[in-house]
């Protein structure tokens, strides 16, 4: 019996992780737990029916697919790079509570694991002592709220800075198009005076013809 492979939220094939393997296909004994810390895609020449892994050491290994019950991927401190608010910790808190049930479900894997819910954990302990993270930094209190501050300023000046480009097109539209209907209203003039003319011509002719011919 193969059993489906479970991965947690990041699942690149370049992040770190825990193998549980089985002896055989159709154990549901996990025979080893194999540490990773990146997978790496099959190559052209390569079994599909392998996966293939990296150590820490640089060491490259395949496992049969068959034989792997369950593929946990692990997260590090650049998974959350923003944790400001209860919907942005709830991921975050999700990975944590799904890596303690690995940990309950098979203790085999608890000393691979533990060590990245020590860092969850730790990011909690930050986050429930007042402080924010922004773009991967860590922000007191005060500093997180001269950040809101120094944000609200920005976004003020960037709506100012929109509303008065926005004015000055309507008022460089405006000012095109009153300019077309001038010369729109010269142009009709100029017609108008060009046919009086040639009208006055007209009429001067044929009086002149008339006088002529008297």
């Amino acid at each position: 019996m193969i059993i489906a492979c479970l991965c947690f939220r990041i699942c690149d094939v370049d992040a770190a992780g825990v193998l549980l393997v089985k002896a055989n296909p159709w154990d549901s004994t996990i025979s080893r737990v194999i540490p990773y810390e990146s997978q790496r895609p099959r190559g052209n020449y390569e079994s599909g029916y392998h996966s293939y892994f990296i150590t820490k050491r640089g060491k490259q290994f395949s496992v049969e697919n068959a034989l792997i019950a369950k593929k946990i991927s692990l997260p590090d401190r650049n998974a959350y790079s923003n944790l400001v608010d209860q919907s942005s910790l709830a991921s975050l808190l999700a990975e944590k509570s799904e890596l303690e049930g690995v940990v309950r479900s098979f203790p085999q894997a608890a000393q691979h694991i533990r060590g990245s819910i020590a860092l969850l954990d730790e990011e909690l302990t930050k986050y429930n002592a007042g402080d924010r993270k922004i773009e991967g930094k860590w922000l007191n209190p005060a500093e997180y709220a001269k950040f809101q501050e120094d944000l609200k300023a920005r976004q003020a000046a960037e709506q100012k800075r929109l509303a008065e480009y926005r004015a000055a097109t309507d008022r460089r539209i405006a000012e095109e198009q009153a300019a077309q209907a001038k010369r729109l209203e010269e142009q009709r003039a100029a017609e108008a005076e060009q046919r009086k003319r040639e009208q006055t011509a007209e009429e001067d002719f044929a009086r002149a013809k008339e006088d002529f011919a008297a």
